[in-house]
Parts: structure tokens; sequence; C-alpha cells
């Protein structure tokens, strides 16, 4: 396998995860997802993933919700990224559109995993400030999904490794070899 995808909401684990809010959130997956497993892994290769898609809305039947300038959505599966002079687990940063609202797909930008074994995934969404959502926007009866992609990419060849093949190589083509 090369890559999957996952669609989650906010709503998916609310029996078991009371508390759950569209802003925080965790979701079980049902299974175990380990991607080190021999069927997942190639010796070259990490994962990674990214949000592909995104949608919030208004559980009430209103018109789709308006949030904040920027929001960053973290997810507890990433690498550390640093930001504002901290680091967080950064899946994605959304400009919003002038209304305030998500915009329903993304162009994907891989983060790669820090975790590779999984049954649930934590997302959260914060302003540009890193602080939680706040006041008015806290305890809206609003439904966040997400699909995520994850996919392999390729590990990059440590330095040592490239510079011995280099050398290699410009001695075989210097006859040396």
């Amino acid at each position: 396998m090369t890559g999957f995808y996952l669609f989650i909401s906010s709503d998916d684990s609310n029996s078991i995860h009371q508390n759950n809010k569209y802003h925080d959130f965790i979701v079980e997956l049902g299974r175990q997802y380990d991607l080190n497993e021999a069927s997942y892994l190639r010796s070259r290769n990490r994962w990674s993933v990214a949000l592909v898609e995104i949608k919030l809305e208004d559980l009430a039947g209103f018109e789709s919700p308006a949030l904040p300038g920027e929001v960053l959505i973290l997810c507890d599966l990433v690498s550390t990224s640093y930001i504002k002079n901290t680091e967080r687990r950064v899946l994605r940063l959304l400009g919003l559109t002038g209304s305030g609202q998500l915009a329903s797909t993304y162009q994907p930008y891989y983060i790669t995993l820090d975790r590779t074994a999984f049954s649930n995934l934590k997302i959260q969404l914060v302003d540009k400030d890193l602080h939680p959502l706040t006041g008015s926007l806290v305890n809206q009866p609003w439904k966040l999904s997400c699909t995520l992609h994850f996919q392999k990419t390729q590990k990059v060849q440590s330095t040592r490794r490239t510079l011995k093949g280099m050398k290699c190589s410009a001695q075989k083509q210097m006859g040396h070899l």
C-alpha cells in the first residue's frame, strides 16, 4: 500500500469522548493502524499526511459558520513544527476566505508522521496566535469534517551516503575503480 484516506469528523466518537467539540476532538478509528508492519513498510520510505478537504457545517441548519482570519489545524500524529517561538504539531495553516469561510479543498502539503502506530487521533483548531478558539465560537452546534491523505514518501539520503556515492561515481569516471 502506498497511501490511504481517512474521513473523520468531530462527532465520530461522541459516544466515547463526550467533550468533543468541532474545534477540539478525538476520533477513535475502529482499528489499530501500524504503518511499520511489513505490509506497509518499505526500507527507504516514511509516512506523511496531508489535509486535503475540510468542511465546517452548522448542525442547526444555518449557513456555514465564519471563523477568525487564520486558523491552524493541529494533529497529534504529525511531527512538530516551529511556529510563533514554540513547537506545535501543525497539520495545516488555513487562510480563510473573505467571509471567514473554510474552503472545501486544499492543495495538499504533506507533513511527516511522528507516530506510525495509532488507533485514534486528536484534532484542534487554534487561532493565528496559537490560542484555542474562545467566546461565541466555542459552544456552537457545529461539525468539522476532514479528509486526510496518508502516503509514503522517500527518505532523504544522508549526506555521508550521498557524498560516498558521489565519490565512487567520480572515481569510476576517472578510471580509478
